[in-house]
C-alpha cells in the first residue's frame, strides 16, 4: 500500500515535469528545487552532528562526530534510501532498470563491474568525510569547499577521457583555487580545528570527482543506464557501510586501538537521530529524483551550470534557520566566486559537447 502512495507520488512529480509551453524555464526550476533540497540536507547534517540554534531555539547535536558514529548515520540512511529507490523510485523513472540489471549479472564485465565497486567506495569514501567537515565548520563554507569537485574532475577527464581544458576551464579552475582560500574561516567560526574542516571538505570533493569521472566511464564508455547504475553504487554503499559498522561494532578492539571508531548514541537520542535519517533519507531521494527530471528536461551541462547555486543555497539557508553568518565579505566573495565559475565551467562542457556533436 505503501510503495503504491509512493508510486503515485513519482508518477505526479513526473507528469508535471512533462507539463508546460517551457520545458526549459521548467526544468531549470526543477534543478535549482534539487539544489535547494540537497542544500538543506547539509544543514540537518550539520544540526545531527553539532548543537544549534534552529529558529531561535537551542536544538541538535544528537550524535557526536566519530567516524564510527558517521558510518552509523550512513548506514541507517541506506537502510532507508535502498528500499525506496529500489522498489519505488528507479522503476517509475526507468522501467527497464530490473532488466539491465539482471544482463549486468549475467555478462560479468569485470570492467564495468570494477568501475561500479570503485565509484561506490569513493561515494562511500566521500560522504563520511563531507560530514566531518559539516561538524566542525560552517554548512556554507564546507559546501564551496566540497565544490572543487569539478576542478578536480576536469583534471581526471583530461587524463583518462583526453579532454583537454579549454582557456575559460583553465580560468576557472584557478578562479575556484583563489575563491576557495578566500572562504576559509577562523577559529571563532568552528566547534573544532577549522583546517581539520577545510581538509575535510576539499578531501570530499576530491573523492567525489573521482566517483564522477567513474559515473562518465560507466554511462558513456560501458553504456550502462544512470539509473542502474545509481542503483548498484547505493546497494554497494550500503554493503560497505553495513561491514564497517559490523565489524566495528563486534569487534572491540579496533575501537580501543583508534578511538575515532567509537560508536556510541545517548539511548534518548535515538528518536532524534532516526527522525533526522528519514529527513536525510528523503531529501537525497528527493534530490537525485528532482535532478533526473531537470537533466531529462534541460541536459546535464546546463543541470550542472544550475547546481552550482549549491553554495549559494546553503549559506543562505544556513543563516535563515540556523543563524550561520559569514565571517567577513571576503568570504562572500569567495563564495560567489566558486559559484559563478563552477557554472562557467558548466558553460564550457555544454560548448565543448556541441562543438562534438558538430563535428
Amino acid at each position: 500500500m505503501q510503495f503504491r502512495k509512493l508510486q503515485t507520488v513519482v508518477q505526479m512529480i513526473w507528469n508535471w515535469s512533462r507539463w508546460g509551453r517551457s520545458p526549459h524555464l521548467q526544468g531549470a526550476a526543477i534543478v535549482m528545487l534539487s539544489s535547494l533540497i540537497l542544500s538543506f540536507q547539509n544543514i540537518v547534517v550539520r544540526v545531527v552532528l553539532s548543537p544549534q540554534t534552529v529558529l531561535g531555539i537551542d536544538f541538535g547535536g544528537f550524535i557526536e562526530s566519530s567516524v564510527g558514529n558517521l558510518l552509523l548515520i550512513l548506514l541507517m540512511r541506506m537502510l532507508l534510501v535502498v528500499p525506496l529507490m529500489t522498489f519505488g523510485i528507479a522503476p517509475q523513472i526507468y522501467p527497464s532498470m530490473w532488466k539491465d540489471i539482471q544482463t549486468l549479472l549475467n555478462e560479468r564485465n569485470p570492467a564495468l563491474i570494477g568501475s561500479i565497486l570503485a565509484s561506490s567506495f569513493l561515494l562511500f569514501l566521500s560522504l563520511p568525510l563531507m560530514f566531518t567537515a559539516l561538524s566542525i565548520i560552517p554548512a556554507g563554507i564546507a559546501t564551496t569547499l566540497f565544490f572543487i569537485y569539478p576542478t578536480v574532475t576536469i583534471l581526471f577527464a583530461w587524463w583518462f577521457f583526453g579532454d583537454r581544458p579549454t582557456l575559460l576551464l583553465t580560468l576557472a579552475v584557478s578562479t575556484i583555487y583563489a575563491g576557495c582560500l578566500l572562504t576559509i574561516p577562523n577559529s571563532e567560526q568552528s566547534t573544532g580545528n577549522p583546517w581539520l574542516g577545510v581538509t575535510m571538505a576539499i578531501l570530499a570533493g576530491v573523492a567525489f570527482s573521482g566517483y564522477t569521472v567513474l559515473t562518465q566511464i560507466c554511462t558513456r564508455r560501458l553504456r550502462l543506464h544512470p539509473v542502474p547504475f545509481t542503483l548498484s553504487v547505493f546497494v554497494t554503499m550500503l554493503i560497505l557501510s553495513g561491514l564497517t559498522v559490523g565489524a566495528i561494532a563486534s569487534l572491540p578492539w579496533l575501537s580501543h586501538t583508534l578511538p575515532v571508531l567509537k560508536i556510541a548514541v545517548d539511548p534518548s537520542m535515538w528518536p532524534w537521530l532516526w527522525a533526522s535519517t528519514v529527513v536525510l533519507a528523503l531529501t537525497a531521494i528527493a534530490g537525485f529524483l528532482l535532478n533526473n527530471i531537470g537533466i531529462r528536461r534541460i541536459g546535464a551541462a546546463q543541470a550542472a551550470i544550475i547546481s552550482a547555486s549549491g553554495p549559494v543555497f546553503t549559506t543562505l539557508l544556513g543563516w535563515l534557520l540556523i543563524q550561520e553568518t559569514l565571517q567577513d565579505v571576503t568570504q562572500a566573495i569567495g563564495i560567489l566566486l566558486v559559484t559563478l565559475w563552477v557554472g562557467a565551467i558548466g558553460t564550457g562542457a555544454m560548448n565543448q559537447n556541441s562543438r562534438n556533436q558538430n563535428s
